[in-house]
């Protein structure tokens, strides 16, 4: 629009110009006319007895410092840019062999960037410096009738210079790209300014060069020179970054000693020398490496770009809850999830799709380094812990990548689901692909895994430090819910029982749920959780975490507008005597559990009706820009719901009431009576409070899909727009495979393409 609208004032302008110079002693008139004068753009308004006087200097806009551009050292890139601004004609020329322009002198041409037009812009390219000594040339513009403008180019020294710290300590085991990792095996880049011509020489022989890269491009591996001991790269200029990038795989240090070695850059007589210190094998490193696997649950932009739900697994439970009909939330600007719950993110070439399965995967990965780096140690006790914890968290992941791009599992075993990726096969992944598993081979191999962790947690003689990390409990209850999905009732029944009896926690009582809370996994309720800690990158980005997106008494988006709320027809559905009834806030957009210093924040942020008031914000500070809140994963609570509903559906109608009774009774509505007496009616029960105690923590779709009731929308309070009922089994439930995957993996078969739901009336 911007560009239509200039493009269209300076047509009018010329047409204006030439009817001046023509005649210039039209008769009164009113006109826009744009022409420069001074470096100026100047409008006038043409009269009879105006003299109206064209400069047609062509001159420079803004460019380099001033009348000044320095250029780096590294060849190969445009190194500047300028705009001539002239109403005549014009040329570029230099007066240095090494110095070349590209110019653009078309006479309409206009090319938008950022909150500028540019006209006419000329592109300057280097020849590399390969001296010690910086050089200087003049580029000169000019016109018509002598005049030119001039700017002094002085392009820098070659200065081999290491772009990060000299030293690099492979310490603190960090599973994403360009951070520090653990002693263990895994790649590190170290880059080295400028990349003109450089030779890696030398580097020790616990470290392995994968690939060298300049920007975008790579060398490959045969392009790699080996000479005896030392390896010989040059790098070429291409692409446009100005580094080199080498690329390494550590070799494992067995000692507990560290060891130290220098990597070599050599270019142009110079040389750099980065100092690499690998951390041996302690008990400090093992764990490092084993906790970050968690810490990479919740982590943030681990894809880069810096998107706003990019933040690790409480994202994907947020996505997920929008996509179904108990959480509402209206589509605005602010509203990162707004995609999901728009059913907008079908596409296969849709971020949503493409981060969640990368992210899932990237955990995948590091789980398996994990598995790979401990295996053969499994009868030593620090590695029983860890390894328990790696297999655990890969069935995890793939637990959730097996419900989002395939149908559930009962009627669907034979169907295509994701591939399975072994710490054995996850480099050749790379060059040979891997075709989709079935639905029962990926469940059958997140059961194997489970057993493992198990077997292992169960001899391991160290106990986890904290609910971040798993235990046997963790692991029997992600087995119940794998069971539940199955419909493996009784096993199902007999790891949720197991847990209740053997694990200590207890659920939050009422006193304890009238208010806002779930903000602490040190809570006694709580069997897993996600950690987070003030300093943790998802924190101190300040808006991209889950309290920002759902914690209606925190600092980010939902207290500009994106107020997670709860169906109309579920909060019609609980009874006043129920505690959770004042989770929400009700049509007056107030609640029984707020105190006045809550209720007065929730009036002056303007919170709709029916918003969340269940998650208490970070350390209970209304507004805190600390969003440092940690993530239920599991809580006790649902262990009493998985065996209530096992204990129906296996046949125990009367016993699963009564379970279901006592719990909600004892814990949340001491009114609650289960009139339920077949199988399915206490199902139905069970699913009714699952929806209300598991609201936001990321279950609610998943039981849609597990339970076969598509997503029925009417009444929910959805904007008209949003309001659907997909029938169980719509393609549009489950997501596309990433086209970047497809495309790199020819074994794929894509998922049946899914149409956009359609509006229903309310």
């Amino acid at each position: 629009m911007r560009t239509a609208i200039y493009n269209k004032v300076m047509r009018v302008a010329a047409l204006a110009i030439v009817a001046a110079l023509a005649a210039p002693a039209l008769q009164a008139q009113e006109a826009l006319h744009l022409f420069y004068k001074n470096k100026t753009r100047e409008t006038i308004e043409i009269k009879p007895d105006t003299k109206v006087e064209f400069y047609k200097k062509p001159y420079l806009e803004e460019v380099g410092y001033a009348d000044t551009l320095f250029m780096s050292a590294s060849a190969g890139r445009t190194q500047g840019y300028g705009l001539v601004h002239s109403n005549t004609s014009w040329n570029v020329s230099v007066n240095a062999t090494w110095l070349m322009t590209k110019v653009n002198k078309l006479p309409n041409y206009y090319y938008e960037q950022g909150d500028g037009i540019m006209e006419n812009h000329y592109l300057l390219y280097a020849q590399p410096n390969e001296t010690d000594k910086e050089r200087i040339a003049t580029l000169t513009i000019s016109g018509e009738q002598g005049v030119s403008e001039q700017l002094v180019v002085i392009q820098q020294p070659y200065l081999l210079s290491l772009e990060r710290s000299s030293t690099i300590y492979y310490a603190d085991a960090v599973i994403a790209r360009n951070d520090t990792v653990a002693w263990s095996d895994t790649l590190y880049e170290a880059y080295v300014y400028p990349n003109h011509g450089v030779r890696i020489l030398h580097y020790p022989n616990w470290l392995v060069l994968d690939t060298i890269i300049h920007g975008a491009d790579q060398c490959r591996f045969e392009d790699i020179e080996k000479i005896g001991d030392d390896v010989s790269i040059t790098s070429s200029s291409v692409g446009s970054c100005p580094y080199t990038c080498g690329v390494f795989h550590l070799s494992q240090n067995n000692s507990s000693a560290d060891r130290t070695g220098n990597i070599i850059f050599e270019a142009h007589g110079q040389t750099a020398v980065l100092t690499v210190t690998q951390k041996g094998l302690t008990e400090e490193a093992i764990a490092s490496e084993a906790n970050a696997l968690v810490k990479q649950m919740c982590q943030f932009d681990a894809l880069g770009g810096g998107r706003h739900d990019d933040f690790g697994f409480p994202a994907l439970m947020l996505a997920m809850d929008s996509r179904g009909m108990d959480l509402v939330s209206e589509d605005v600007g602010y509203n990162w999830f707004s995609y999901n719950m728009t059913y907008d993110d079908l596409e296969s070439n849709y971020t949503f799709t493409s981060l969640r399965w990368t992210t899932l995967y990237n955990h995948i990965l590091a789980t398996n380094k994990v598995v790979e780096d401990y295996g053969g140690r499994e009868g030593e006790s620090l590695f029983q812990f860890y390894l328990g914890q790696a297999y655990t968290l890969r069935a995890f992941s793939y637990f959730y990548l097996a419900q989002l791009y395939q149908q559930t599992y009962v009627g669907n075993e034979d169907q295509p689901c994701v591939p399975i990726i072994t710490e054995s096969d996850m480099r050749v992944i790379y060059t040979e692909g891997r075709a989709r598993a079935t639905v029962r081979e990926v469940y059958d191999f997140i059961l194997a895994d489970l057993d493992k962790a198990l077997h292992l947690l169960q001899q391991t003689a160290v106990a986890r430090p904290g609910k971040g990390l798993v235990n046997v409990d963790v692991v029997y209850g992600l087995r119940a819910r794998i069971y539940m999905v199955m419909n493996n009732w009784v096993d199902a029944f007999s790891d949720a029982f197991r847990v209740i009896n053997t694990s200590g926690a207890s659920p939050y009582d009422r006193e304890e749920v009238a208010k806002p809370t779930f903000n602490d996994i040190n809570h006694g309720a709580w069997l897993w959780g996600i950690d987070v800690e003030e300093n943790d990158r998802t924190v101190t980005s300040g808006i991209c975490n889950w309290p920002s997106h759902m914690g209606s008494f925190s600092y980010g988006y939902a207290q500009v507008g994106v107020w997670r709320m709860v169906n109309r027809s579920l909060y019609d559905a609980i009874p006043t005597t129920d505690v959770r009834k004042g989770w929400f806030l009700d049509a007056e957009a107030t609640s029984a559990n707020l105190n006045a210093e809550q209720a007065s924040y929730a009036r002056s942020y303007g919170m709709y009706p029916y918003t969340q008031v269940k998650f208490a914000p970070y350390k209970d500070e209304l507004g805190t820009s600390t969003n440092a809140n940690d993530i239920p994963l599991m809580r006790i609570e649902e262990m009493y719901l998985i065996a209530a509903e096992a204990q129906a559906m296996m046949g125990n109608s009367t016993g699963a009431a009564a379970t279901l009774q006592n719990f909600v009774a004892t814990y949340r509505d001491p009114a609650y009576t289960c009139k339920a007496t077949t199988a399915e009616e206490v199902r139905e029960a069970v699913w009714m409070q699952r929806r209300i105690e598991l609201w936001g923590e990321g279950h609610s779709y998943f039981d849609l899909m597990r339970m076969k009731k598509g997503v029925d929308r009417r009444g929910a309070g959805f904007a008209s727009a949003y309001v659907y009922n997909i029938p169980a089994g719509d393609a549009a439930l489950i997501y596309p495979i990433p086209d970047r995957e497809m495309s790199s993996n020819p074994l794929l078969i894509q998922n049946p393409v899914a149409e956009q739901p359609v509006p229903v009336s309310d």
